[in-house]
Order: structure tokens, then sequence, then C-alpha cells
């Protein structure tokens, strides 16, 4: 449809550029012309008045002083007009052309702008009522989706996902793993802002789970708004004042700590958190790595 649009102005172009120059540079050429008759006309008609007042004052119809009165009036009037006429002659140039042109390019590629946007906006619409109607029918229409962008990996499955979670949550709007779902997608892709909003309408549909809380937290570690790096650490305190042990709160609650380049307190937010993970655990291995890297940082700092 883009593609559509651009031929579509270019043509547009292609065609109005040239007759409008033309025709201008024609007009300009008519212009041009009826004032280099205007010039031997003032020339000739200057001559005639000349000749008719030394007659007048040869005949002794005009006095020497009326005469001399008359021809500084003729010669002061002939001068102006012949100045004007070469003025307006010299400013035969395109510039209405291109300014003309110019406005005429910018109103068709707007309207064509706006026809685009209309017939965009149709397909758009027909695109969400036919997702609608899966949604509504198919309670899988989300997964399939998504296994179709992570096999296909193209923008247009990219977009209908995100058509379907934003339609989801419009078509349930109390469900809070719609909005969770959607700020998952949106932080996933980098729409923080988006991510966060979703986040925090599921919250507000159950404001003490404690699964949501941490799900904000990352979508906020996201972020590099150091207000939204404060909030989490806000929030994962809270969900340590109720579940101490909680190993998803002590793990991210060290990366905060890390971020805000306190490596010792992460250091012993992480090594609580070792010793209750089992030994040959994936997350006990990831923790010890994050704890070497933390040290390093710390020696790093120790010896500036």
């Amino acid at each position: 449809m883009i593609l559509v649009f651009i031929l579509f102005v270019i043509l547009v172009i292609i065609i109005i550029l040239p007759s409008q120059l033309t025709s201008q540079k024609e007009a300009l050429q008519e212009v041009k012309e009826s004032l280099v008759v205007r010039m031997d006309q003032l020339k000739k008609d200057f001559q005639y008045r000349t000749k008719e007042l030394a007659r007048r004052l040869q005949s002794e119809d005009l006095a020497e002083d009326e005469w001399q009165t008359l021809t500084d009036e003729l010669q002061l009037d002939t001068s102006t007009s012949i100045d004007f006429t070469q003025v307006a002659s010299q400013s035969d140039k395109i510039n209405t052309s291109w300014f003309i042109a110019g406005v005429m390019i910018i109103v068709v590629a707007g309207l064509a702008f706006f026809t685009y946007q209309f017939s965009g906006s149709y397909e758009q619409v027909k695109l969400q009522i036919d997702i609608t109607k899966a949604l509504n029918n198919d309670s899988e229409t989300i997964d399939k989706l998504t296994e179709k962008v992570q096999t296909e990996k193209s923008q247009q499955a990219l977009s209908n996902l995100y058509l379907a979670l934003r339609t989801n949550v419009e078509l349930l709007p109390s469900n809070t793993n719609s909005w969770r779902t959607l700020a998952m997608f949106n932080s996933t892709y980098g729409r923080i802002n988006e991510a966060r909003a979703a986040m925090r309408m599921a919250m507000k549909l159950e404001p003490l789970n404690v699964d949501l809380k941490i799900d904000l937290v990352q979508v906020l570690f996201r972020s590099k708004e150091q207000r939204d790096l404060f909030y989490s650490r806000q929030l994962l305190t809270e969900v340590l004042k109720e579940e101490p042990e909680n190993q998803d709160a002590m793990l991210l609650i060290g990366l905060s700590s890390y971020q805000f380049g306190m490596y010792k307190r992460a250091i012993d937010e992480w090594t609580k958190l070792l010793n209750i993970t089992q030994p040959d655990s994936a997350i006990n291995n990831m923790i010890k790595q994050r704890i070497e890297k933390a040290q390093q940082m710390l020696n790093d700092r120790s010896t500036d």
C-alpha cells in the first residue's frame, strides 16, 4: 500500500509539474512580449507629443514658458512609465511557477496521504474484525499467533499478534492475564511505556498479586529511567516483606543493587539466595557467576 501511495505521488508530480511550469512559462513570455510592445508605444507617443508641442510653439499657440512646462511634464511621465515597464520586464523569472507547482504537489500529496490513511484504516479494521472473530471462536488464537511469530519471524505475523493482544484486552478488560500477556509482549519488543501501562492495569485488578509485582519489576528493569529503577526496588522490598524467601524477588533485588553500584549488598543478597537453592541447579550456577562479577567490580573499585 505504501508503494502504491509513493507511485501515485510520483505520477502526479510527473503529470502536473511539467504542465504547470510550461503554462507559467508561456504566460510569462506573453507578458514579456506585451511589455516590449508597451515600451515601443511609449517611445512613439513621446516622439509624437514632443513634435506636437514643438509645432504649437512655432505657431505661437503656446508661450515659451508653457511649452517648457508641458515638455518637462511629458518627459517626467514618459520616464516614469518607461522605468516601471523595465522593472516589470526584468521580473520574468519562474519563481511563481515553482511556488505554485510546489503548493500543488503538497496539496496532492496530502490528498494522496489521506486516501492512503483511509484505505489503510479500512484494511486495519477488516483485520481486527477477523482477529476478533478468531478470539471469540478459538481460545488458542493467541498461542497460535505466537507460534506463527516464532516460526515465520515476519513483521506481519508480529503485527497480527500485537493486534490480537490489544483486541483481547478490549474483549476481556477484567482479565488479569490478558493485560499481563500484553505487557510482556510490549516489554520484549521495547515498548516500555505500553508495557508499564498494561502491567499497572493488571495490578489494579489484583493489587496483592505478588507475581504481578515481579512481572512489573522485570518491565521496569528494561526502562532507562531512574524513577522506574527506584520504583522496582520499592516493589521488590514489598514482596520480600510478604515472602522473605521468594527466589525471583531475591534474584532481582540483587540485580537492582548491582545496577545502583551497591556491589557488596548485591553479593549479600545473592548469597542468601545461593544458600536456599539446589547446589547443582541452573539458578545456583548463575548466582555464583553473578557473585563473582560483583566481587570483581568491588575489587576494581577498591584498587582505584
